[in-house]
Parts: C-alpha cells; sequence; structure tokens
C-alpha cells in the first residue's frame, strides 16, 4: 500500500518531472507529522494561500501534489469565471473552494463542512486571504429535507458522513432546493459533491433546481458506500441522466464512460448538463 501510494505522488502530473525534490517533500512533512506537528502555508494558487495541518490527511496529499484531484481542479479553473456561482458540498479544509475564489470574484462560493475540525481550518484558510466576503461557509449538512439528520463524526475526519442508520449527533440539515430559494440564486456554474456514499439524499433535495436547468456542472464523488443508504452507483447515474447531464468518470485523470464503473470502485465523475454540453469538449482537452 505505502509503495502504491508513493508511485501515485511522484507520477502524479504536477510532479513527474521532480521526483527528488517530492521525494525530500515527503520525507520533510512525515518528520514534521512525527515531531513538530506545525501547520504549513503553501501557495497554493497565484493568489490563494491554503494552511496545511498535520493531522489532516487530506492536508498531507496538498502538501504532496498541490491538487490531489488534478483533473478536476483543471476543469474547474477552466469552467469557473469571475462571477460563476459554486457549491461546495463536504467541503474539508476548503480546498476546492479556495480554487474557486482564484476565479470568483463577484459571484459566490457556497460552502458545507459540517465536521468541527475541518470547518474550523477552513474557517482559517478563509481569513488568511480575505475571502469573508466571496465565501459562505455552513455548518449545515446538505440533505433531502431541512429537517435536521444524524451524522457520524469518525476519527478520520475526512469520510465523517450522514448516518446510514440515523444514529450519532442530530445536524441541522438544508436542501440544495432551499438553499437556492434562501440565497435567490439564479445558476450553480459547478456543484461539487463529496459526501461518503450519501450521494443521493444530497441530489434527491434538488430535484427543482435539477429540472429547471440552474446547475451547470457536477463534480461527484461516487462512493461505494451508497449501498448502505439503500442506493447504488447505477441508481446514482439513471438520477443524473435523467435530469439530462451527460456523465464520465474521472479516472487516472482521464475520462472513461460512465458504463465502465463497478459498484465497488469509487470514482469521481464528471456530469455536464445539456446546456452546457460543450464544457465535455473543453473537460477532454486537459489531460
Amino acid at each position: 500500500m505505502f509503495i502504491k501510494s508513493l508511485f501515485n505522488v511522484l507520477y502524479h502530473p504536477l510532479n513527474k518531472s521532480q521526483k527528488v525534490f517530492i521525494f525530500f517533500r515527503i520525507l520533510f512533512w512525515k518528520l514534521n507529522q512525527l515531531f513538530f506537528k506545525y501547520p504549513v502555508v503553501i501557495q497554493f494558487t497565484k493568489s490563494i494561500k491554503c494552511i496545511c495541518y498535520p493531522q489532516s490527511s487530506y492536508g498531507s496529499m496538498i502538501i504532496y501534489e498541490h491538487f490531489p484531484d488534478y483533473f478536476e481542479a483543471q476543469f474547474l479553473l477552466k469552467i469557473l469565471k469571475k462571477d460563476s456561482n459554486f457549491v461546495d458540498v463536504g467541503a474539508g479544509l476548503g480546498d476546492y473552494s479556495l480554487l474557486a475564489a482564484e476565479k470568483i470574484k463577484t459571484g459566490h462560493i457556497y460552502a458545507f463542512e459540517p465536521v468541527s475540525l475541518p470547518c474550523s481550518q477552513f474557517k482559517e484558510n478563509i481569513a488568511i486571504n480575505n475571502l469573508q466576503n466571496i465565501i459562505t461557509l455552513s455548518t449545515e449538512v446538505v440533505s433531502n429535507s431541512n429537517k435536521g439528520v444524524h451524522f457520524d463524526e469518525e476519527d478520520i475526519t475526512e469520510v465523517s458522513h450522514i448516518s446510514a442508520q440515523a444514529k450519532g449527533k442530530k445536524h441541522p440539515s438544508i436542501s440544495l432546493d432551499s438553499l437556492v430559494k434562501q440565497k435567490n440564486i439564479k445558476k450553480i456554474d459547478i456543484l461539487k459533491v463529496d459526501v461518503e456514499g450519501a450521494e443521493m439524499l444530497v441530489l434527491s433535495g434538488g430535484k427543482k433546481i435539477f429540472k429547471k436547468g440552474i446547475v451547470k456542472n457536477i463534480i461527484l464523488e461516487l462512493n461505494a458506500n451508497n449501498i448502505h443508504f439503500g442506493t447504488s452507483h447505477t441508481k446514482v447515474i439513471e438520477f443524473l441522466q435523467k435530469q439530462g447531464y451527460s456523465l464520465r468518470v474521472i479516472s487516472n485523470d482521464t475520462l472513461i464512460d460512465i458504463s465502465d464503473i463497478t459498484q465497488t470502485e469509487t470514482k469521481n465523475i464528471l456530469c455536464v448538463h445539456s446546456s452546457t454540453i460543450k464544457n465535455l469538449s473543453i473537460a477532454d482537452t486537459i489531460i
């Protein structure tokens, strides 16, 4: 497992030409995690900084790879404009939202992170970049209703999730339909969803906005744990296709046909609405 992870880091698109430098960066970070435990501020984009914390596994990936989801990052940077709106469901320490803030200046970013530790880290990242007027961060859980949901906070915070058994602490919740209505959002240029298997709960709470074509593009983690929520990859895919989206699987920084994914795999998928189908051609040019 370690050898495979090391190989993936060294051959990441941003690391291929500097493997020795990256190897020593990994060594430095491992020593910092073991002995010093200092957060490190990196220049994330041209105008955005990101604080990476030694206790954060995803923060470590940012240290190693800069953009762990390289294809998704490049697609986001190509699609978002100055006046775009971005919705980040399962925001973690805020890497996707920070990336979006590189492009968005007059639009807005609506981010949701119910887990206390990454939420506090995200707040620090907003503060050091003075993004309070661009990013609205909420601790609400995005689900299919506004009635509140039970939520499991795991020791590894990145895999915390809505409870499939209605156990755990109850959190306030909001649906995508309610968000759009409350904030009077006319369009969402990209919706990003990373909710550890609860994808259908999030998507089913946005039936009205999907029907109206408000959401133009979706980057969604299709997680194998969705079976614990009584659904499956097939059901998620069929739902999105019925809403007018063309789907591709993002695999090894390339796009493959959605039919090639199996239920046991967890992969990010790209969903492009029929009204912006040209974006698939843009996506094809990234790698």
